[in-house]
């Protein structure tokens, strides 16, 4: 198994979430969780609490399991609006 963070590089407002039907229904995500809303506030990520959401998934090596992450991962859209735009 291997676990990739979802991390926001600015503060701002989730103003969309996408979870693409290929990577919620693939056969080796074991986890994935989305700790923010629309409209939630985030914060640029500093440390661990900024942290917006993970997944987690099983490959049959390490190396693949990190490509898969990444790649799934990948296809996840969050969008942040800054702040003075709201």
């Amino acid at each position: 198994m291997l676990h990739c963070c979802y991390l926001s590089d600015r503060s701002g407002f989730v103003e969309s979430i996408t979870i693409p039907e290929s990577v919620s229904e693939h056969p080796d995500l074991y986890e994935l969780v989305i700790d923010v809303e629309v409209n939630d506030r985030v914060n640029k990520f500093v440390t661990g609490p900024d942290r917006i959401g993970h997944i987690v998934v099983t490959s049959k090596t390490s190396r693949e399991a990190e490509k898969l992450a990444l790649e799934l991962a990948g296809k996840v859209n969050i969008v942040i609006q800054r702040p003075w735009i709201r």
